[in-house]
C-alpha cells in the first residue's frame, strides 16, 4: 500500500491498559520492530532487562509508565529512518503552539475557527456532510490550517483534499490510502 511508517499508541502498548500489559503487547510490537518516537530513553534499557521476569510484573508497569507514554513507530525497511518521527513531531507541536499562542490552550475553539477556515479555503461547506465526514473535516482542520501555501494550491487539489477527507470515513479506507498516495502535496505537508 505504500505505507513506510506504522504508528502504535501508548495504550495498545499497556499505558494505563492493563491488559495489554497481561497479554504482552508491549514485547510483540518492541519484537517486531517498534521503537519509541523519541530518543531512547533510560527505561529502555530497563526494558530490556525486565524481558525476562512475568510480563505482569511492577517493574515493567513502571518502566510503561514512565518511560513509555509516547507512540511507538515501526520504519520499514527502504525508507527514509527518522522521517515519520520528524513530520509526526512538527505538525502536533506546531498545532500545540498555534493552540497556546491563538486560542489560549482550548481546542474547541481552534477546532471550531479551523474548521471555517479550512471551509473557506477549500471552497467547501459541510453543513450538509454526515456527521462522521464532518468529524474527519475537523480533524483534517485542526492541522492543515497551518500548512503554509494551502490556499495556493490549485483547485483540482483543492478538489482532491475533499474527497480524500470524505474517503477517510468509509468503511474500507483503501480509496483513502490511494487518493492520499497520489496527492503530492498534501503528501509533502503532511
Amino acid at each position: 500500500m505504500g505505507t513506510t511508517c506504522v504508528s502504535v499508541y501508548p495504550y495498545q502498548l499497556g499505558h494505563d491498559n492493563d491488559e495489554a500489559i497481561e497479554s504482552g503487547a508491549f514485547w510483540f510490537y518492541r519484537k517486531l520492530g517498534f521503537r519509541p518516537d523519541e530518543p531512547i530513553c533510560k527505561n529502555w534499557r530497563n526494558a530490556k532487562k525486565a524481558e525476562s521476569p512475568p510480563i505482569r510484573s511492577i517493574g515493567l508497569r513502571r518502566v510503561l509508565c514512565d518511560g513509555w507514554r509516547r507512540a511507538r513507530l515501526y520504519e520499514t525497511p527502504g525508507s527514509e529512518l527518522g522521517r515519520g518521527t520528524v513530520q509526526y513531531a512538527q505538525h502536533w507541536l506546531g498545532v500545540n503552539r498555534r493552540m497556546a499562542r491563538e486560542f489560549g490552550g482550548d481546542a474547541g475553539r481552534m477546532r471550531d475557527h479551523s474548521r471555517q477556515e479550512l471551509e473557506q479555503t477549500l471552497g467547501a461547506s459541510t453543513s450538509s456532510w454526515k456527521p462522521r465526514e464532518k468529524a474527519a473535516f475537523e480533524n483534517f482542520a485542526f492541522v492543515l490550517t497551518g500548512v503554509r501555501g494551502l490556499r495556493t494550491w490549485t483547485r483540482d487539489e483543492k478538489e482532491d483534499l475533499i474527497r480524500i477527507i470524505r474517503a477517510k470515513t468509509k468503511p474500507d479506507e483503501m480509496l483513502y490510502l490511494h487518493l492520499t498516495q497520489r496527492h503530492e502535496r498534501l503528501r509533502r505537508h503532511c
